[in-house]
């Protein structure tokens, strides 16, 4: 956890795969995630859900939480532990809801690398 301070948010690891929920200094959730391959990798920083999706989007995202441009944290089929999405930060199916209802509009998203 590097971000306690933002409260309610969420960290996306991406040296590790992981998508950590967290409460202040509580990681409420841990998910494992696969971020942006090579050639369309994932943004690094800090930013804020702006949108949320629920169910399918026409291009197959699940339960999505946007959190800049068109990047989203989302459910996908399949989603790999290793980087191999468009940017997004993958979850497995069966995370994608619990994910999508923990985060609100305005939480923290915070992408980086270890």
């Amino acid at each position: 956890m590097r971000f306690p301070a933002q409260g309610h948010h969420a960290e996306g690891d991406l040296t590790h795969q992981l998508l950590a929920l967290i409460d202040g200094r509580r990681v409420r959730w841990i998910f494992p995630i696969s971020s942006g391959k090579p050639s369309t990798p994932t943004i690094l920083g800090s930013f804020r859900v702006y949108y949320k999706q629920p169910y399918y989007t026409s291009d197959g995202m699940y339960f999505s939480s946007f959190f800049h441009g068109g990047y989203a944290i989302h459910g996908y089929n399949p989603a790999p532990d290793y980087p191999a999405s468009h940017g997004c930060l993958r979850l497995p199916m069966a995370d994608a809801i619990p994910a999508y209802r923990w985060l609100a509009l305005g939480d923290w998203v915070d992408t980086y690398y270890r």
